[in-house]
């Protein structure tokens, strides 16, 4: 397996640049490595006993082929493979980085694990969404939401090999199929680790301070999974009103960086319900500094220039115009607590609820003007001189990368 998988690795990185040079005499090069790296998939299927992982690496196999792409793909995200996940083909970057696709691949381990904690979450998400409707507004529904794949990564080349690492891609929309009728997202929890321990650790807690935090590195997997399944299926809340291309027509970036801070507060907010706390032993403190953290990391890469980042820099300006989190000069940190935190994110939601998602064009546009980087240059500049920016990255050794009897190990 290592050794077919180092010849897809491989092949990847050549078609993602041989398409760089935009050169169309290297197109018919460009199609002979697909067709061997749909090859090289075919001999890989044929090591595998799970039938899901078999018929997911068949289907990537396909796609380079020619294959109806949309199909293939629709039915590769309703598959739970429970030995080895594949993606090879052109995939979507960070938006503010580029806005077109590029070759990539990657290879990924199931991890069970926090897979179960993800279902459970899943199971109890009708009774926690309900208390959240309670803390928030009770015209909040929920659409339907996409599956959950969480698995560990172990190896990838081409774009998504890239900076900066992605540790989740939302599939097969990530792919150029859009409107699928079936959607997951896939989960690199490996990378989602390191960049939480590596980077968010090391830089953050230097800068921002919760009060009651107590933060157990041995439970960081289950907290990063908690919010950012909560974060995915806060995409799916909406009011009946809800339509965000009238905002998008006004000022695209800004609805983009909304439906973020939406997502983020909203996943947060499930984490703080009765129901998730108890069902996935969770504790207030922990989450409210792991999240404080993960604000930071995502605000300090460029604010400007991704829409997650700009909805990091929206969250902490709003708690810091609203006494929920205060410079501290003494310190040089941003400090809160973890009521705090809950405080403010509740009233951050029934602000947005009442603007973004009730329809209101001009409320929403009256709050991106105050809150969202790109439209408040002044603001920016003040947390960015008092925060600094994030120049660190991650980036992976890769032994399977090499072919050969030592790769396996």
């Amino acid at each position: 397996m290592a050794r077919h998988i180092s010849i897809v690795l491989k092949l990847s990185d050549a078609i993602r640049d041989l398409r760089s040079l935009k050169h169309p005499g290297l197109d018919s090069l460009s199609a002979q490595l697909s067709l061997e790296a749909a090859n090289a998939l075919d001999d890989l299927s044929g090591l595998l006993k799970d039938r899901d992982s078999i018929r997911g690496v068949k289907s990537r196999a396909e796609i380079l082929r020619g294959g109806n792409k949309t199909q293939l793909a629709t039915e590769i995200a309703n598959l739970d493979e429970q030995e080895l996940l594949v993606f090879c083909g052109d995939l979507t970057t960070w938006l503010g980085k580029s806005r077109e696709t590029h070759f990539s691949s990657f290879f990924a381990v199931p991890d069970h694990a926090h897979q179960r904690m993800a279902d459970n979450a899943d199971a109890m998400l009708p009774q926690a969404f309900q208390e959240l409707r309670l803390m928030v507004d009770d015209q909040l529904h929920l659409t339907s939401t996409c599956r959950f794949k969480i698995t560990n990564l172990i190896a990838t080349a081409g774009e998504a090999n890239l900076y900066p690492k992605h540790f989740a891609y939302f599939l097969p929309e990530d792919e150029g199929v859009k409107y699928a009728e079936r959607k997951r997202t896939v989960v690199f929890m490996n990378t989602y680790l390191a960049l939480f321990e590596l980077i968010s650790l090391e830089e953050s807690r230097r800068r921002i301070s919760v009060s009651d935090g107590a933060l157990r590195t041995s439970e960081i997997g289950k907290y990063l999974i908690a919010w950012f399944r909560g974060h995915d299926v806060g995409h799916s809340v909406m009011r009946q009103e809800t339509d965000f291309r009238a905002v998008s027509k006004v000022d695209r970036w800004a609805s983009m960086v909304l439906q973020e801070v939406l997502a983020d507060v909203f996943g947060f907010l499930l984490c703080s319900t009765r129901t998730w706390q108890t069902g996935l032993s969770l504790d207030s403190s922990i989450l409210a500094e792991i999240y404080a953290f993960e604000m930071l990391r995502y605000l300090r890469r460029a604010p400007r220039d991704f829409p997650d980042a700009g909805a990091a820099f929206v969250q902490l300006q709003y708690l810091i115009d609203h006494g929920y989190a205060t410079f501290d000069a003494d310190t040089g940190k941003i400090s809160l607590s973890s009521a705090d935190m809950l405080g403010g994110m509740t009233m951050l939601a029934k602000d947005l609820s009442q603007s973004v998602l009730s329809g209101d064009v001009v409320a929403t546009m009256a709050f991106a003007s105050r809150y969202c980087p790109h439209l408040n240059a002044a603001a920016l500049d003040k947390m960015s001189a008092f925060l600094g920016r994030s120049t660190r990255t991650l980036d992976y050794i890769q032994p399977i990368y090499e072919s050969g009897e030592s790769s396996a190990k």
